[in-house]
């Protein structure tokens, strides 16, 4: 689905959040210690008749804070977050600042995380 992202919200800087985890601490048999958030393939922002989609392996995300580099497989390509990332500064060149700005994060699968006792669990 879509968010709306309101004009004086995306001129500040739009953060993705999430939970997340180190594999190496979760899956049985890993050594990956980075922390690991959403696995996203892609963003997509609209507004107007704009619309710019940033895949995985967009360069605009080299850098940004809170990204890991991207990673493919057989011609997949997606990005981990660390739990919280900004979207790339560039993401939003172009639209109309004083228009709201529809957003989508396309995800793909993701990673196992412990509930704390007495945590409530989404349903």
């Amino acid at each position: 689905g879509w968010a709306t992202l309101p004009a004086a919200a995306w001129r500040q800087g739009v953060a993705l959040a999430s939970r997340s985890a180190v594999p190496a601490e979760v899956l049985a048999g890993s050594l990956d210690r980075r922390r690991l958030g959403a696995r996203v393939s892609a963003i997509t922002l609209r507004s107007g008749r704009l619309v710019r989609r940033l895949a995985a392996a967009d360069p605009a995300f080299d850098g940004a804070p809170g990204w890991h580099a991207a990673e493919a497989e057989d011609a997949v390509a997606w990005r981990w977050t660390e739990g919280e990332a900004l979207l790339p500064a560039g993401a939003f060149a172009g639209f109309d600042p004083s228009e709201p700005v529809a957003l989508r994060v396309e995800l793909m699968g993701g990673l196992c995380y412990f509930v704390a006792e007495g945590e409530r669990r989404a349903a």
